[in-house]
C-alpha cells in the first residue's frame, strides 16, 4: 500500500498485510495534514464530528443483545414503578402525614435528603451532590456487570435490581434535592426508618446478589 506524503514529499510504502481480511485505516493527522504526535500539541480544533457514531456504537453494543434488552427493561419498570408509587403519594399525603394501614405498617410521605433509610439524611447537604456522583458511578459499574452476566440470570436479575433502584433515587435527588420514603414499618416502639420501592429493590438485589456469590456456584453444580 502507497500513501502520499501530507506535504507532498515522496511517498511511503508500507507492505501489504498477509493473511489479513480487508480494512480501511484512518490516520490521524494534525493541524495542516501534518503526522498526529500524542505528546505534542498541533494547535488543531478538536473533531466532534465522530461522536454521534461513537454514542450510536455504544447504543448498539448494550441495547443489540436481546439478554441485555431484557434486563434494562426490567430496571427501567423499577424506575417507572418506584416514581409512579412516589408521584402517587406526593400528590394524594400532605407532608409528614401519616395513614396507618395495618398495626405494624403505615403509608407516610417524608423527604429523605440521605442514602437508603434516611443514612446521612441530618447531613449539611453536601450529601445531595456526593450521592448524585455515587449513583452516576453505581450506574456505569452496574452497566457494565450487566452486559458480562447477561447470560446468568440470578447474577442479571440482582444487577438489575440494583440498577433500576439506584437510578431511581438518583432521578429524585438531581430533580428535587430529597429522595421521597413512604413505607413505615413499625411494631410495638420499634420503627424502621421509612423507605421506598427503589430501596426495596437495592435491597432484594444486594440480598441477591450476596447469595448468588455465596451459594449460586454450588446450586448450578448440583444442577
Amino acid at each position: 500500500m502507497t500513501t502520499p506524503s501530507a506535504r507532498g514529499g515522496p511517498l511511503t510504502t508500507t507492505p501489504p498485510l498477509v493473511g489479513c481480511a480487508k480494512r480501511t485505516i484512518y490516520l490521524r493527522t494534525g493541524a495542516h495534514g501534518a503526522p498526529y504526535n500524542p505528546g505534542q500539541s498541533n494547535n488543531e480544533t478538536p473533531d466532534y464530528s465522530l461522536a454521534p457514531a461513537r454514542l450510536n456504537f455504544y447504543a448498539m453494543k448494550y441495547f443489540s443483545d436481546p439478554a441485555m434488552r431484557k434486563w434494562l427493561g426490567l430496571a427501567l419498570a423499577v424506575i417507572v414503578l418506584d416514581h409512579l408509587t412516589k408521584w402517587w403519594v406526593s400528590s394524594t399525603l400532605d407532608y409528614q402525614e401519616v395513614i396507618p394501614m395495618l398495626p405494624f405498617f403505615s403509608l407516610v410521605r417524608v423527604h429523605n435528603t440521605g442514602a437508603a433509610f434516611s443514612f446521612l439524611a441530618d447531613a449539611g447537604g453536601w450529601q445531595r451532590w456526593f450521592f448524585i456522583a455515587v449513583g452516576i458511578i453505581a450506574t456505569v459499574i452496574l452497566v457494565r456487570l450487566l452486559k458480562h452476566h447477561a447470560r446468568e440470570p440470578r447474577m442479571a436479575f440482582s444487577l438489575a435490581l440494583l440498577l433500576g433502584g439506584a437510578l431511581g433515587n438518583v432521578i429524585d435527588r438531581a430533580l428535587l434535592g430529597h429522595v421521597v420514603d413512604f413505607l413505615y414499618f413499625h411494631y410495638s416502639g420499634f420503627a424502621w426508618p421509612a423507605f421506598n420501592v427503589a430501596d426495596s429493590a437495592i435491597s432484594v438485589g444486594a440480598a441477591l446478589l450476596i447469595w448468588d456469590s455465596l451459594f449460586g456456584k454450588d446450586a448450578a453444580r448440583k444442577s
